[in-house]
C-alpha cells in the first residue's frame, strides 16, 4: 500500500498547490489591537477575527496576529513576486533570488549563522505568484526586532554578487533536475504548459535549464531592485508578542525605505478560451500510468471559485464519489483524487487517477472523462452536494482552531487578492448551492477547455467563457466581518510544569492513560492510542493478513456500512486515523469537546466489530496487488528494496524479515479474506495499550468511556516486545541502475552500539556531532558540497538510537549529476576523514550546541509537544525535570567528549554505500 499512497502525496503535491490556504485562519489575543497604542506614522487599517492590518508611514502593509497561547513567534515576509513576473530570459530568476538573499548584506554577511545562532527555523519558497521568507522561533521581542531589522536590510542590501550566482547557479540547477527526475512532478509541469500557452503559469517556477546556466547578474539585480520595495511586499507576525513594540521596531526599520519612484510593473497575460482538447505525454520509469483531467477555471477570488470546490469533492469523494464507484470498485484503478486549484489570476479543477504499468490506460481514461463531463447532462444530486459541502465545512471547521496556520493562511490570500479572502470563502462557501454547483460544472467541465487527449475537429464547439481578473472588491462586497476571533489561552508548556500537570491511570490489564486537562481553540480534544500485538513467535508469517487487516477497518461493521462510517464521522466533526500493521496500531482522533467521546465509540466499533466484507476485501487485494506490480517494473523501487533488504539476518516469516516485492506479491495473491479476518479476531485488543488524551476534558468521564471500555476488550494473544538488537552490516559498496534519472543519489550507512537511554552522554554527543558534520546549514558537508563546491541541493548526515536496545545508525546522503558522483563520493569520504582526524573546533560545538539547545527549547511548545510528551511518559517513565537535566548534559559537552564519542563509535571502514542512478551515466 505504501506505493499507492506515495504516489497520490505527489500527486496531490501537484494540484493541491495554494488549496492549504483555503484552511487556515487566525487568532486572537487578550489585547485589543484597535487600544494598542501604534506608534506616530503607522497607520490601523482594519482587523478581523483576531488579525489587524496596519500601514507603515511607507505604505507598507502589515498583518498582525498575536496568540498569547502559542510560545512561538513566526514572521512571514512576502514579496508579490514570482516566475509569472518573468520575462524572456528570465527564467527562474525569483526562485534565484530567494537562494541569494540568504548570501547576506555588508551588515549580515552571514544571516544563516545568526538565524542559527539565535535558534530560528527558516526559509523560503516561490511560486508563480510570489516570493516569502519566514522565520520561526521562540517568542522574544529582541529576536523579533533583530529579525525585522534583518528583513529591512535585506530588502534593499542584499549582495546578489556574482560570486554568490556562480556558486547557487549550480545548486538551483541540481534542484531543477531533481523536478525532473520524479516522473509525476514532470507531468504536471508539462501539463501547467500545454495548458497555459500565452500565461506564464505555464512556466516552471524553478525555471529551465537554459536561463538557470545563463543568468546575466545584471539583469538579476535589476530584478531584484524591481520588486524588493516596501510597496511590493507583505508583512504578518503571528505568535507571542506585543503589538506596540513590533509596530514601533517596524516602523523604525522597514518603514524608513524608500520606494523607487518608477511603479512596479504590471504584468498583463490572459488566457485565451481554448479552442480544443490538449493533449500531454511524458515517457519514463515510474511506478503507476497517471491520468489528469485539467479544465481552466478562474482565479481564487471569483464567485465560482467556492462552488468548484465543492464540485471537486463531489466528484472525487472515496468512497462515494462518482470517480471512485467507476474506477477504483470496478479495480480498472489503483485511485482517484480530484481538487479546485485557484491561484491570482486563474485557476484549475483537476481529476487524477493511477493504474498499473501494463493496464489498458485509454478504457479508464475514457471513463474518467466521461464521468467528469456527464456532469452536465447528469446533474450533482442533493445527496453528493450535501456530503460534499458539508465534509468541507467541517474540515474548515477543524482548520480555523489551528492559530499555527494564521501567517500562511492571511498571507496566501493576500496574494490571490486579498487577506481578508480566507474568511470570506468561508461564508461563500457556506452559501454555496446546488444550482451553484451544477452551473459551473456545465460551465467548465468542457471537452474544449480540457487538456489530455487527442485534438478532434468539431463542428461547433463549446467554448469556455474568457477569464478575467477577479474583482477583489465586488468578491467581499455583502459578506460583513467580525472582528473577533476563536479565543486563545496562553499555556505553558515546561516540561517540568506538563510533569506535574499529567494525570495518570491505569487499568488491571495494564492500560495507561495520561490525561491533560487544558483549552485548546475551538474547544477541540486530541485522543490518542498505541496498540500492541503479539510476540515475535506468534506472528509468525503474518505480516500480509496484518497489512489487509488494518486497511480493511473502514470497510464495514456488522451495524455499519463503508459509506454510513464516513458519513457519521462527518456530521461529528472528527478526524479519525486507524493505522495498524503487524505488531499494533495507533487511533489518532481530533473532534470538538461535545463530539469526541462518541466518535471514539465508532472507532472502537470499528476496531471490535468489523466484518471485512468480501467485495471490500477483493478491492483491497487488487490495489495491493496493482501498487505491487508497478514497483517489480520500476527499477527505482526495486533499488530502495534491496537497499533496505542488505543485511537482514531474519528468516522469511520473522515480522522483523525484509521481504523482496516479489515475494511481498504473492503472499498478496495467495492471502484469503478468511486468514484476514482470523489475524483481526485472533490479535486485536487493548491490553498494555497506552491512552493520551487533550483538551477541555474531564477526566473521569474519559475513564469510564475509554478506559473502562478498552478494558473489556482483550486480544486472544498475549503481547511481548519484538527486540531488534543492532545488526553488524558487512561493509560494501552497493549499485543500484534506474536507467533515465537526471539525478543520482548517494548513501552511505553503518550500525553503532548506543542506546539513548542507557547512554544519554553518547546519544547527545554522537547527535550534535552529527550535526556539525551534517546537520544542513552551515554543516561541514553543507559547505563543502553545495556552498563551496555547488555539486548538491539535499546533503546531509543523520543520527538515531534506540530507547531499548543499544542499537544506533549513522548515515550521510546527497543527490548529485550523474557525472558528478565519483567527486561526491570522494568528497563524503574526505568530510569524514577529516573529522575523524582533526576532531571539531570548539567554535563549531559551541555554534551548534547553542542551535542543538534552541531547536529543543523551540520545539517544547503547542498541543503536539504535549501528546508527544504524555506518551513518552507512560512508555519510559522518565523523571521530573529530564527535559531540563538533558539540556544541562548537552551544555556541559566539551569538545574532547564530542570527539571522542565521534571518534570512538563512527568508523569509515565500516560503511555501507549504495549509489543510485542510470550507471552509463555515473562516472
Amino acid at each position: 500500500m505504501r506505493l499507492i499512497d506515495c504516489f497520490f502525496r505527489r500527486a496531490s503535491k501537484f494540484v493541491m498547490i495554494g488549496m492549504v490556504a483555503l484552511h487556515y485562519a487566525a487568532s486572537s489575543d487578550a489585547q485589543d489591537p484597535a487600544s494598542a497604542f501604534i506608534p506616530k506614522d503607522v497607520t490601523r487599517v482594519q482587523t478581523v477575527e483576531g488579525i489587524t492590518e496596519y500601514r507603515l508611514s511607507n505604505g507598507m502593509k502589515v498583518l498582525l496576529a498575536p496568540d498569547a497561547s502559542d510560545d512561538k513567534v513566526t514572521v512571514n515576509m512576502t514579496y508579490m513576486v514570482g516566475s509569472r513576473h518573468e520575462g524572456q530570459g528570465e527564467g527562474g530568476m525569483a526562485h534565484l533570488l530567494e537562494h541569494l538573499v540568504f548570501k547576506g548584506t555588508p551588515k549580515t554577511p552571514d544571516p544563516k549563522q545568526e538565524f542559527r545562532k539565535r535558534g530560528f527555523t527558516f526559509n523560503g519558497t516561490t511560486t508563480s505568484d510570489r516570493t516569502n521568507y519566514f522565520a520561526t522561533f521562540t517568542s522574544s521581542q529582541e529576536a523579533l526586532d533583530w529579525y525585522i531589522g534583518w528583513q529591512a536590510d535585506a530588502m534593499v542590501n542584499s549582495y546578489i554578487a556574482k560570486k554568490d550566482l556562480d556558486s547557487e547557479m549550480t545548486v538551483v540547477r541540481n534542484e531543477f533536475e531533481i523536478a525532473g527526475n520524479n516522473p509525476f512532478q514532470l507531468l504536471g509541469q508539462k501539463l501547467a504548459h500545454a495548458a497555459y500557452e500565452t500565461h506564464a503559469y505555464g512556466k516552471p517556477t524553478v525555471g529551465n535549464r537554459e536561463d538557470i546556466e545563463n543568468v546575466d547578474i545584471e539583469k538579476l539585480q535589476a530584478f531584484y531592485k524591481r520588486y524588493y520595495r516596501p510597496d511590493n511586499a507583505v508583512l504578518i507576525v503571528a505568535g507571542k508578542f506585543e503589538v506596540a513594540k513590533t509596530l514601533a521596531a517596524m516602523q523604525l526599520s522597514l518603514g524608513q525605505l524608500k520606494n523607487p519612484e518608477s511603479t512596479v510593473p504590471a504584468v498583463h497575460a490572459r488566457e485565451a478560451p481554448q479552442d480544443g482538447e490538449r493533449t500531454v505525454i511524458v515517457r519514463r520509469p515510474a511506478p503507476t500510468q497517471v491520468i489528469i483531467a485539467n479544465y481552466h477555471a478562474p482565479g481564487a477570488m471569483h464567485p465560482d471559485s467556492p462552488a468548484l470546490n465543492v464540485l471537486a469533492t463531489a466528484l472525487g469523494d472515496v468512497p462515494a464519489g462518482r470517480l471512485h464507484k467507476a474506477l477504483v470498485e470496478s479495480k480498472l484503478t489503483l485511485g482517484v483524487f480530484a481538487a479546485s486549484v485557484p491561484r491570482r489570476e486563474a485557476g484549475t479543477i483537476s481529476f487524477v487517477t493511477g493504474l498499473a504499468p501494463t493496464e489498458d490506460g485509454a478504457k479508464s481514461q475514457k471513463i474518467l472523462i466521461d464521468t467528469v463531463e456527464g456532469v452536465g447532462s447528469e446533474a450533482i444530486r442533493h445527496d453528493e452536494f450535501e456530503r460534499a459541502k458539508t465534509k468541507i465545512l467541517k474540515s474548515l471547521e477543524l482548520a480555523f482552531a489551528n492559530a499555527a496556520a494564521v501567517a500562511a493562511g492571511a498571507m496566501e490570500f493576500e496574494v490571490t487578492g486579498d487577506w481578508r479572502g480566507v474568511f470570506v470563502n468561508r461564508e461563500r462557501l457556506k452559501a454555496v448551492t446546488l444550482d451553484d454547483v451544477n452551473r459551473v460544472a456545465r460551465t467548465y467541465l468542457l471537452q474544449s477547455n480540457r487538456t489530455l487527449g487527442q485534438l478532434i475537429p468539431t463542428p461547433s464547439p463549446v467554448r469556455a467563457p474568457a477569464l478575467k481578473k477577479p474583482d477583489a472588491a465586488a468578491f467581499l462586497s455583502g459578506f460583513p466581518l467580525s472582528e473577533k476571533g476563536l479565543e486563545s489561552v496562553a499555556f505553558d508548556y515546561n516540561p517540568t510544569l506538563l510533569y506535574d500537570k499529567l494525570l495518570i491511570s491505569q487499568t488491571p490489564s495494564a492500560i495507561k492513560m495520561a490525561a491533560l486537562v487544558k483549552p485548546v481553540r475551538g474547544d477541540l480534544v486530541k485522543l490518542n492510542i498505541a496498540f500492541r500485538f503479539g510476540t515475535v513467535e506468534s506472528l509468525r508469517d503474518m505480516e500480509v493478513p496484518a497489512s489487509m487487516a488494518g486497511s480493511m477497518l473502514y470497510m464495514g461493521t456488522n451495524k455499519m456500512s463503508r459509506q454510513q462510517i464516513q458519513d457519521e464521522l462527518v456530521k461529528l466533526g472528527a478526524s479519525l486515523s486507524l493505522g495498524f500493521s503487524v505488531s499494533g496500531g495507533n487511533l489518532s482522533l481530533t473532534a470538538k469537546k461535545e463530539n469526541a467521546l462518541p466518535a471514539f465509540q465508532i472507532a472502537l466499533h470499528l476496531l471490535k466489530d468489523s466484518t471485512f466484507p468480501e467485495k471490500e476485501f477483493e478491492e483491497v487485494r487488487a490495489t495491493s496487488l496493482k501498487a505491487l506490480e508497478g514497483s517489480i517494473k520500476d527499477k527505482s523501487a526495486q533499488a530502495n528494496n534491496a537497499w533496505q533488504r542488505y543485511g537482514n539476518p531474519y528468516p522469511t516469516g520473522d515480522p522483523r524479515y525484509a521481504a523482496t516485492l516479489e515475494e511481498a506479491e504473492a503472499r498478496v495473491k495467495s492471502v484469503s479474506r478468511k486468514e484476514t479476518y482470523e489475524f483481526y479476531r485472533r490479535f486485536y485488543g487493548a491490553a498494555n495499550a497506552q491512552v493520551t488524551v487533550l483538551g477541555p476534558i474531564d477526566v473521569k468521564a474519559y475513564e469510564q468511556n475509554v478506559l473502562a471500555e478498552l478494558e473489556k476488550w482483550q486480544a486472544k494473544e498475549p503481547w511481548k516486545r519484538i527486540e531488534n538488537p543492532m545488526i553488524d552490516l558487512k561493509p560494501a559498496r552497493l549499485t543500484f541502475d534506474t536507467p533515465d534519472k537526471s539525478n543520482a543519489s548517494i548513501r552511505a550507512a553503518h550500525n553503532l552500539p548506543v542506546s539513548w537511554r542507557e547512554m544519554p552522554t553518547e546519544d547527545f554527543a554522537l547527535s550534535l556531532a552529527t550535526r556539525i558534520f551534517g546537520g544542513g546549514p552551515g554543516s561541514r558537508l553543507w559547505s563543502r558540497l553545495r556552498e563551496k563546491g555547488g555539486l548538491s541541493y539535499t546533503v546531509g548526515a543523520n543520527f538515531s538510537a534506540s530507547g531499548y536496545e543499544r542499537s544506533a545508525r549513522f548515515s550521510m546522503s546527497a543527490e548529485v549529476a550523474p557525472e558528478n558522483v565519483s567527486v561526491a563520493e570522494n568528497a563524503l569520504k574526505e568530510e569524514l576523514r577529516r573529522s575523524l582526524k582533526d576532531g571539531f573546533s570548539d567554535k563549531e560545538v559551541e555554534t551548534f550546541k547553542a542551535q542543538y539547545l534552541a531547536d529543543r527549547v523551540r520545539n517544547r511548545s503547542g498541543d503536539g509537544f504535549a501528546m508527544s510528551f504524555m506518551s513518552t511518559q507512560l512508555e519510559y517513565d522518565h523523571p521530573r525535570g529530564r527535559a531540563e537535566m538533558n539540556d544541562a548534559l548537552i551544555a556541559s559537552l566539551t569538545t574532547e567528549q564530542i570527539n571522542e564519542a565521534w571518534r570512538k563509535y563512527i568508523d569509515i571502514d565500516k560503511l555501507v554505500w549504495g549509489v543510485f542512478g542510470d550507471q552509463s551515466k555515473i562516472k
